[in-house]
């Protein structure tokens, strides 16, 4: 096999595969030269998914016409002038590789003018060849079209997606920049007609509602703080408001739209406790770091970096998005407002109720079981009750402090009621919230570690083993000790003195997580685990002093409002809530 130098037009065609993989890929690239132009207005326009036609138009500063032959050389750049430059960028491209890398395998047209110079410039540039350079009367700013993309690579258009596939990619590419630059407007034109325009004031806020929507407003949360050596800024969703997926998440870094494990787990670590599995929350965060401390040399298209002091944003990430967090609290939300009407069961129904047979009944009573059946009458809208199947009363309602403990339902829900309305708690998410916080204060004694009398062995699959081995410095420090005795096998000497006589449900769902890389603080999932094992289930009955006592428990411990497997403890409904129900509220 000879070793042969490829020609030069081969050389360009690998490279921009590096670079431009989609029409999607030349948006991005063409956008970050406009931002790093000084634009403050950016239109984008697409034909057919970009795949015919693409046009990206800026208000920035333009190119000079003596180096419009330069622009389209690999490695040719104005970002950067030695290697030091590397270590501290601070513009959005630096490689010198967008533009002739999508010269290579497209047609482009580029208008462009500089606020010095007289007149304008027009190129014309086939194949990464220029065919045609002349000066030419145009506005400030540049104008560029990209069309007949890998006409001359047809293999490599094949591998693309359909138009509508295509163009949300580009869609998409358009709307991480104007959250990432909300003081630039953007606008986004397909098959000449425009989906969005940003204003362009600098507010991430009007940003969002301008994309996403104004719904999403009352759920936003403002985040803003600085330390040393970071700022963090930004939009979070509270935990009502949640996804089912991450396509709402954004992160910024250095005002750099990027992906990130790293910064995702910072995110999920914050709302640890707050969401379930398979819930997500909206976000859209701004990371400032120095440069200094930051790699975006990674990738070729610059969606990646590399942090110098990972565990410091991850701490920062996390602790600055759980203090905002901390101070909000679930009520009955957007759901109690779904529609305007709630229509009567017909006549003849179970739920129809006749008044024959029945007396009024004061709705202020509160019953030990709260009886719906058969105790409206839609006519008057008066609370009826059967005067043969009237219940016992609770002729005295227990208070303590602030709450007044109304009773249960279901077997399941505590009702209480606040100087703010009623409070619905879920008995069993509020117990888990009150014994994981006293498993976490006897972690902090000094005599965690007790040993047992017999050493147990376990089996668990040899995957799990290994992750055992790998995280066993880590689950030493939290009162175990454990001993490896074979590819599948281990030996049990002590555990936390809380957790023995559940030692193999603790160690499986603490390797479960490991398994699925969702596990960051085994110590939570300790506590998490035991905590849903001592706590009473849904479906128990209590007596008013034990839901007395539930209450005052939970509204003294840290954390009161969900539990740590992420569920709301409390549901809120306010007299102004009951007022919308009820359409009392003019």
């Amino acid at each position: 096999m000879v070793i042969k130098l490829l020609e030069n037009d081969v050389i360009n065609k690998i490279a921009a595969g590096e670079v431009i993989d989609r029409p999607s890929s030349i948006v991005k690239e063409l956008v970050e030269n406009a931002i790093d132009a000084g634009a403050d207005l950016i239109t984008v326009q697409i034909q057919n998914g970009g795949i015919d036609e693409i046009i990206i138009e800026d208000n920035g500063q333009g190119i000079d016409f003596d180096d419009l032959p330069l622009a389209f050389l690999r490695h040719a750049t104005s970002k950067l002038d030695r290697e030091e430059d590397l270590y501290t960028i601070g513009t959005m491209g630096f490689r010198g590789e967008a533009l002739p890398s999508i010269a290579s395998i497209a047609r482009m047209e580029i208008y462009t003018k500089t606020p010095r110079s007289d007149s304008g410039s027009h190129c014309v540039i086939e194949g990464g060849t220029i065919t045609r350079l002349e000066r030419y009367p145009t506005a400030e700013g540049t104008k560029l079209t990209v069309k007949d993309l890998f006409y001359n690579t047809p293999v490599r258009k094949t591998f693309l997606k359909s138009p509508v596939s295509e163009g949300n990619h580009i869609y998409d590419t358009v709307v991480r920049y104007a959250l990432a630059y909300p003081d630039i407007s953007f606008v986004f034109d397909n098959h000449k007609k425009t989906q969005f325009k940003t204003p362009g004031n600098g507010s991430l806020r009007d940003t969002v509602f301008t994309l996403f929507g104004t719904d999403i407003n009352e759920f936003l949360i403002e985040v803003k703080e600085a330390s040393d050596s970071y700022i963090l800024q930004g939009l979070i969703s509270k935990p009502e408001y949640k996804r089912q997926n991450r396509r709402q998440g954004f992160f910024f870094v250095n005002n750099r739209p990027i992906r990130s494990p790293l910064l995702m787990r910072a995110v999920d670590h914050a709302y640890r406790g707050l969401l379930v599995s398979k819930e997500f929350p909206v976000y859209f965060l701004s990371l400032n770091v120095p440069a200094g401390s930051l790699d975006v040399n990674i990738h070729p298209q610059k969606s990646e970096v590399r942090f110098q002091d990972e565990q410091g944003v991850f701490r920062f990430i996390s602790g600055v998005l759980r203090r905002y967090l901390d101070d909000t609290s679930f009520g009955p939300g957007n759901f109690l407002h779904a529609g305007n009407d709630f229509p009567l069961p017909p006549q003849g129904s179970r739920s129809y109720y006749a008044r024959t047979g029945y007396t009024s009944a004061p709705a202020h009573l509160f019953f030990e079981k709260a009886i719906f059946n058969e105790s409206f009458d839609p006519e008057t809208g008066e609370i009826l009750v059967k005067a043969a199947e009237l219940p016992q009363i609770q002729t005295a309602v227990k208070q303590y402090e602030d709450y007044s403990v109304i009773g249960q339902l279901d077997s399941s829900y505590i009702l209480a009621e606040s100087s703010e309305g009623l409070m619905i708690i879920d008995q069993h998410a509020a117990h888990e919230r009150i014994w994981y916080n006293r498993f976490s204060r006897m972690y902090e004694e000094p005599d965690l570690k007790q040993p047992l009398v017999l050493p147990l062995a376990l089996d668990f699959s040899s995957e799990k083993v290994v992750l055992l081995e790998e995280h066993l410095e880590q689950i030493t420090k939290l009162g175990f000790e454990i001993d490896i005795i074979g590819h599948n096998s281990i030996m049990l000497r002590a555990v936390p003195h809380f957790v023995a006589g559940n030692e193999l449900l603790v160690l499986t769902n603490i390797l479960e997580g490991l398994k699925e890389g969702e596990t960051i603080n085994l110590k939570a999932d300790i506590l998490s685990s035991m905590a849903c094992e001592k706590a009473i289930t849904a479906g128990t009955s209590l007596s008013m002093n034990e839901m007395v006592q539930i209450l005052h428990d939970l509204m003294t411990t840290e954390d009161h409002k969900h539990c740590p497997h992420g569920r709301p403890t409390i549901i809120n409904i306010s007299s102004d809530d009951l007022e919308r129900m009820f359409k009392r509220q003019k």
